[in-house]
């Protein structure tokens, strides 16, 4: 990938992981999100928030999916 498309596309989850987690938190106090995985036809994105910090993975999907 080309350095502007990952933060680019670092900007994007950040701001989509912090809206779920806002969203799951709303419907239920008690649960939290613990991964957000989303899948493209050219990437697979893992996003883990944390406290500290924001783990994201971002991968080539398997091509039997």
């Amino acid at each position: 990938l080309k350095f502007f498309t990952v933060f680019a596309v670092f900007g994007v989850d950040i701001l989509l992981c912090l809206t779920a987690k806002a969203t799951v938190q709303s419907m239920d106090p008690t649960n939290e999100l613990l991964y957000l995985r989303v899948t493209s036809r050219r990437h697979e994105i893992l996003v883990a928030p944390d406290d500290d910090f924001v783990l994201i993975v971002m991968q080539n999907p398997s091509p039997d999916h």
